[in-house]
Parts: structure tokens; C-alpha cells; sequence
């Protein structure tokens, strides 16, 4: 694997995918952790001499190949350039495509290996720490400049395991934004400036008027066997006034109460009055985008992203409003995003959690977290005047609709309850099961894994 200098550092920024290159990119080894805490000793590191004198040693972080190609990751080498010149260590910055980065971390941290830091999707965390792969952070929390009330309450949520903090959250990808094509309300007869789209009633008539006058099905939605399908179908389950798709203690599946089939019933009822275009079940995120991108369809839920690439990728004139609520249900969306986690595998714990910090300010998450930040000032401060291409002030929406957000199940098992859903949704989208069976089917599938 041959590293690619950025800047003038002696950073080093690697692009690799792939179990293959985890020897080379190995940032600690298999043997036990030395670190002694905060301020402690650490052996360990390269052989390089820091300004002090001392022996510089390497602080490796793995991130998706997405936020190291845009400007935020510009931002990230900053950050590292300057705690390189501010302390002994060197940051080592692997960047991988994010379908291959589970697979990437697991196989390393399984073999005793892998970087000291990893920014890790919020459903992996529960998984990993239950292997004994991460490292807890209840202790270092103490001493830091910032603690869990300075970040919304979900991701907090998504950073614990078994009762220990075992990740700093870093961004937050919420499915809570409803965006439509304001030109297609306005012929249907709405005022696209104030469309009633506030419950799931309401978008059910304003998209059978749409379809009146196009002959078009106007509601794009994700159906295809992926995490989207998950994401999105919470991002509608967590406005019935739900809280988890499990029972406080985790123990047992509510999904197959009223909260869940009500859901599933909206995506039937969206099915069955020919709303959703034919080919949904096999659609994922960007078969949605294209969809809506080609005047194809009129509405659709997402996450603040969306906007700047709507923008730059078509001429749709779109509006953004609150994610539609069920009928006398509350405002929420489904908190996804990332966390920074630390190997327990580290022999670079000191410098590890040093770097964390500085990624952890206001300033930082401001200038690097690709998608809207998990401090909670650092969203306030960014969301301040975002409007939609109406003009419209739409930057406190996606605020109540973060503040309001719930993840999905921080369970190590929940990549396999996941599954369990999509299935059934595929099976109502196909129209082979109800709503109710279809609820009934993932509660007893995710009831097996619990």
C-alpha cells in the first residue's frame, strides 16, 4: 500500500478498502493496550523525533471515503496538521468507501488490529462494543470540555452500550425532512408556499389531487433491501409518539403494536391507491432521488443533505417542510448518523482521546461534520438561516425535527432486525402480506434474535 502525502505535513492519508490492506494500515497491534489513562504513558508509535524531542508516535483514525473528498475533510487535515504541530504524535488517515467499511473494521479489530480511532455508523457501535472491540470513555468524559449535555439526547442514546459511554457522537443523518416539487402542488391546487402536509392524511390527499392532474403515482419511497428502507420507515414510525422498536429492557419486540401497524398500514394504504410508483419495492435512496430529479414523482422523506444535492443535481423548484406526522401522533424523525470510537486494541489511547477532544469543540464539528452536527450549538449555529429554495426559513424544522429524533435499536443484533423488517415491508409493498401480518412477522423474527 503506498502512502500519498497531503500537505507538508508528516501526516499520511490513505485510500484503501478491504481486509487486504489492514496489516499496512494497522495503527496499533494485537498485543495488550498500555495506555495508563489520561496523561498516563503509552509505548508504542513511530520512530520519528517530535520538536520536544521525544519519540514521535502515530494516532491512526479510519473514516468514509465520502467526508474525506469534500471540502469538510479539507477542514479534518487542518485539525490533524495542528495537533501534529502541538504534540508528539503524527495522524495517519485511512479513508474507505462506506459499503466496505464494516467489513474493513470488523476484520480488523477481530484479529486484534485495526486504527486507534474509527468513525462509526450508529448501528454498528452496539456490535462492536459487545464483541469487547471498543474501548469504554466513561472516565475520560470526566476530565473532557464537554459532557453528554452538550449533545442532542439521541446521540447520546446511540453512544452507549451495556450502561458505559463507549463513543463521542460526532454527526447526526437524520430521515425527517419532507421535500416536494412546489410546481406540481401549485397545479394541484395548494399554495406551495403553505402546503397541508402536516399528517400523513394530509399528503395522502394533496398526492391523490397531484395524481388527479398528472397521471402520475407522486410519492417516492425506498423499498429495496437496504439500510434506507430501515431508516426511512422509522423516520414515519417515530411520529406515531413510539420510542424503539423494543420494550424498555430491550427483552421483546413492540414493533407489532399499534405504533408499527399503523405504519405499515400507510405504506399499504400508499400502495393500494396506486401513490407510490409501480417498481417501488425494488427502489433504494437514489432510485427515490432520480425519481423526484426527473418530475416523475412529487414528494418524498430525507435528510437535510438532500437540499444541496437536489440543488446542484436538477432544476425541480422544491420546498422542504416538516416530516408528516401520524394522525395525532407528535414531530420526530429517525436519528442516524456517526460516532468517534476509540480501539481497545490502542496503544495510543493518550494521544487517541487528545485527538477525539479536538475533534469534539464546537469549531470542529462545525467545519467537518458533513451532516448536521451532534452539539447541539454547533447544529443551532449552522442551521441558523438555512432556507429552502423557496426562500423559506426551513433551518428550524430540521432543528426540532433532530431535537425530537430517535434512533433506531443501539442492540448488537440490530443489523439482523433490520433485515427482519425490510422483508416484511418488501412483502406489503409486493402486496403479499398486511400490514398487521407483515408487523407480526418482524416482531417474531426479531423476538428469535432477542
Amino acid at each position: 500500500m503506498t502512502d500519498n502525502s497531503i500537505h507538508t505535513g508528516r501526516r499520511k492519508f490513505i485510500k484503501a478498502g478491504g481486509a487486504a490492506a489492514i496489516a499496512g494500515l494497522a495503527g496499533c497491534s494485537g498485543s495488550p493496550p498500555s495506555g495508563t489513562g489520561s496523561g498516563g504513558e503509552e509505548s508504542g508509535g513511530g520512530a520519528a523525533t517530535g520538536s520536544s524531542g521525544s519519540e514521535t508516535q502515530t494516532v491512526e483514525i479510519w473514516i468514509d471515503e465520502g467526508q474525506s473528498a469534500s471540502s469538510y475533510g479539507e477542514e479534518l487535515d487542518r485539525i490533524f496538521s495542528q495537533f501534529e504541530s502541538d504534540t508528539d504524535y503524527e495522524v495517519k488517515l485511512s479513508a474507505t468507501p462506506y459499503p466496505e467499511f464494516l467489513d474493513k473494521i470488523q476484520t480488523a479489530l477481530s484479529g486484534g488490529q485495526g486504527p486507534d480511532i474509527i468513525k462509526a455508523d450508529v448501528v454498528w457501535t452496539a456490535a462492536l462494543a459487545d464483541k469487547g472491540w471498543l474501548e469504554t470513555l466513561d472516565d475520560r468524559y470526566e476530565d473532557a470540555d464537554f459532557s453528554t449535555d452538550d449533545f442532542y439526547d439521541a446521540s447520546v442514546r446511540t453512544s452507549m452500550w451495556d450502561g458505559d459511554l463507549i463513543g463521542v457522537p460526532y454527526m447526526d443523518g437524520e430521515w425527517g425532512l419532507w421535500y416536494y416539487n412546489a410546481d406540481m402542488v401549485e397545479e394541484a391546487g395548494y399554495d406551495p408556499m403553505d402546503p397541508p402536509m402536516e399528517t400523513w392524511d394530509d399528503v395522502i390527499q394533496v398526492a391523490k389531487d397531484i395524481k388527479a392532474n398528472t397521471g402520475k403515482a407522486p410519492i417516492s419511497m425506498t423499498g429495496a433491501d437496504t439500510e434506507t428502507l430501515s431508516a426511512q420507515w422509522s423516520g414515519f414510525y417515530f411520529t406515531t409518539g413510539a420510542s424503539s422498536w423494543l420494550n424498555d429492557d430491550q427483552t421483546e419486540a413492540v414493533i407489532d403494536q399499534e405504533s408499527g401497524v399503523k405504519t405499515a398500514q400507510f405504506y399499504q394504504t400508499l400502495n393500494e391507491e396506486g401513490l407510490l410508483p409501480n417498481g417501488t419495492a425494488n427502489n433504494n435512496q437514489f432510485d427515490m432521488r432520480k425519481l423526484f430529479t426527473t418530475g416523475q414523482t412529487a414528494m418524498y422523506q430525507v435528510g437535510s443533505w438532500e437540499r444541496d444535492i437536489l440543488t446542484e443535481k436538477s432544476d425541480i423548484n422544491f420546498g422542504i417542510t416538516s416530516n408528516p406526522m401520524a394522525p395525532g401522533g407528535e414531530k420526530s424523525s429517525m436519528y442516524g448518523g456517526f460516532n468517534w470510537v476509540m480501539n481497545k486494541n490502542s496503544n495510543a489511547k493518550d494521544g487517541a482521546w487528545q485527538l477525539i477532544e479536538r475533534l469534539t469543540t464546537k469549531e470542529a464539528q462545525l467545519n467537518t461534520a458533513s451532516l448536521p452536527p451532534a452539539m447541539i450549538s454547533a447544529s443551532e449555529e449552522r442551521f441558523s438561516d438555512w432556507k429552502d429554495p423557496l426562500g423559506r426559513d426551513a433551518g428550524s424544522l430540521l432543528l426540532e425535527q433532530v431535537s425530537n429524533a430517535k434512533p433506531r435499536p443501539v442492540h448488537p443484533k440490530y443489523p439482523s432486525m433490520s433485515t427482519a423488517l425490510r422483508q416484511s415491508m418488501q412483502s406489503v409493498l409486493l402486496g403479499d402480506m398486511t400490514a398487521e401480518e407483515a408487523m407480526n412477522d418482524t416482531a417474531s423474527k426479531i423476538n428469535e434474535l432477542l
